[in-house]
């Protein structure tokens, strides 16, 4: 989706004109009840638990940058290929999601919404970060807020067998 220029987030202070290196996670645990019963609204949708929550997330980002253009930076894995898998290495790349998060409409059609941004986005994941942030055009539109908003990152534990 094109987007107009970025705002930035409202915080609780102004932000420093240099990174500081400081930060925070904040972790979301959701228990296994929950989880099973957001997998079943996601994929009533045709969505994956992955969606549902980005667009949530986007949803609450959104209100909080006071705008309902946003971009969200998503990590993803680089491994486009079944030949890939078993390949040792960091493959690694940050993918700018831009996410519209409408002022009406049903949550549904929200997940729909950014399932099909987020497709749109996964289409271009070879295409390096580095590279992506020295575009003019992309410059111009990201001075104030950056490159992205706020990084999502999903990780669904119950797909890990320990």
């Amino acid at each position: 989706a094109a987007l107009g220029e970025l705002r930035p987030l409202r915080t609780d202070r102004p932000r420093s004109r240099g990174a500081s290196g400081t930060g925070a996670t904040d972790w979301l645990h959701v228990d296994r009840q929950r989880t099973e019963a957001l997998r079943a609204i996601a994929s009533g949708w045709d969505a994956t638990l992955n969606m549902l929550m980005l667009a949530l997330f986007a949803t609450v980002t959104a209100e909080r940058a006071g705008h309902p253009q946003i971009v969200l930076g998503m990590p993803v894995r680089g491994r486009t290929q079944a030949g890939l898998e078993p390949v040792a290495g960091f493959f690694n790349n940050l993918l700018p999601v831009p996410v519209r998060v409408p002022a009406d409409g049903t949550v549904e059609q929200l997940v729909a919404t950014v399932k099909a941004e987020l497709m749109e986005a996964l289409s271009h994941q070879e295409l390096p970060f580095e590279r992506i942030a020295v575009e003019p055009e992309v410059l111009a539109k990201t001075q104030s807020a950056g490159l992205y908003q706020a990084l999502f990152s999903w990780q669904d534990l119950s797909l890990i067998h320990i």
